[in-house]
């Protein structure tokens, strides 16, 4: 899709990209894309999924950094350097498990009472119903917000569909939020851009509206990351709108949603967790690593051993990371990539 759209923007349609000089950023380790082919598969399924491996196997340059900045300990980082390639040994084991929630105590289980919960099933219904229980403990009213629709049709369409936009919201004040969107990424990143968590401080509704029955107009949120010009003097308050997404579906129809971007953050699967750094955060890797990389995105959130809290799980949970097919196709794939 990319090519496509540097072909539509140059005219030039005899070269890769419209001839234009292309960088891509990434980690091969990480989780395979939902729905689709990852670039170590060897079944593609669509047109556009061929030609995007084509195009991927074309690139003549490649450079892979060896440094790490998240993470700093060199226990830890060895131990997340063996799960990206697929290894878990029985010193990886007793590294890991030392941080068994079932192993701590009253005082050290509290510093992870606002912790982000991270789950590895597929179903979201155990995320959905954590993020909702949590919105009560304020003792705060709670707000339900409907999105709105161009249509009723649309209002079936997923999350994903929307670019991240929830057919309704459940939000009350002084609950921890997640950005769905980029709202501030020109002004030397002050800090209002996707994944970035805060807290609601307050929720404005339009003069004589009545807020069982109205959506609010603005949000004001707290970004303790934010940077830029100040809303309210002394603090770092950011007034957030709904916003409108637009998409087609498979049969051409054009669907509009519009809603709040941003979603409840208490907690969300490992999936979804991609590209977040996290203060701090409670682990479920489940039964079984149902995708190449899983353990390795969930453990790899936090920037220190001490700031993870993992349900426990036995050794033979990650011992045979390369037994099947697939998971096989997947590190070998990562090991002949990262040869330099």
């Amino acid at each position: 899709m990319i090519d496509k759209r540097c072909k539509e923007a140059t005219g030039n349609y005899e070269e890769p990209f419209g001839g234009l000089c292309m960088m891509f950023l990434g980690d091969l380790k990480q989780l395979p894309p939902v729905l689709d082919a990852a670039v170590y598969s060897d079944h593609f399924r669509t047109q556009m999924s061929i030609y995007g491996i084509e195009i991927f196997r074309s690139f003549q340059k490649k450079f892979v950094p060896k440094t790490c900045f998240r993470q700093d300990n060199n226990e830890f980082l060895n131990v997340l350097d063996n799960l990206s390639n697929g290894i878990f040994t029985t010193n990886d084991y007793k590294i890991i498990s030392s941080r068994f929630s079932h192993l701590k105590n009253k005082k050290e289980l509290n510093e992870f009472k606002d912790a982000f919960r991270l789950f590895a099933g597929k179903d979201e219904r155990t995320k959905n119903k954590k993020n909702k229980n949590r919105t009560t403990i304020a003792n705060e009213p709670l707000l339900r917000i409907q999105a709105q629709h161009n249509c009723d049709a649309a209002k079936s369409e997923s999350t994903e569909a929307a670019e991240g936009l929830q057919m309704q919201l459940y939000l009350a004040k002084g609950c921890k939020i997640i950005l769905k969107n980029n709202l501030w990424v020109h002004w030397k990143n002050k800090g209002l851009v996707n994944e970035t968590i805060d807290f609601i401080h307050d929720i404005l509704f339009e003069e004589g509206n009545d807020p069982r029955i109205e959506a609010p107009t603005i949000l004001l949120c707290s970004f303790p990351s934010y940077t830029g010009p100040e809303f309210i003097p002394g603090t770092k308050i950011v007034p957030i709108q709904a916003i409108l997404k637009s998409w087609i579906n498979e049969k051409g129809i054009l669907y509009t949603r519009y809603q709040f971007p941003i979603s409840l953050a208490y907690a969300c699967t490992i999936h979804k967790a991609q590209g977040m750094t996290l203060e701090k955060a409670v682990v479920d890797i489940g039964p079984r690593e149902f995708a190449g990389g899983l353990a390795y995105v969930a453990f790899s959130r936090v920037r220190k051993l001490e700031d993870i809290l993992i349900e426990p799980f036995p050794h033979s949970r990650l011992q045979k990371l390369k037994y099947t097919k697939k998971q096989q196709i997947h590190y070998d794939f990562i090991q002949k990539f990262c040869e330099v």
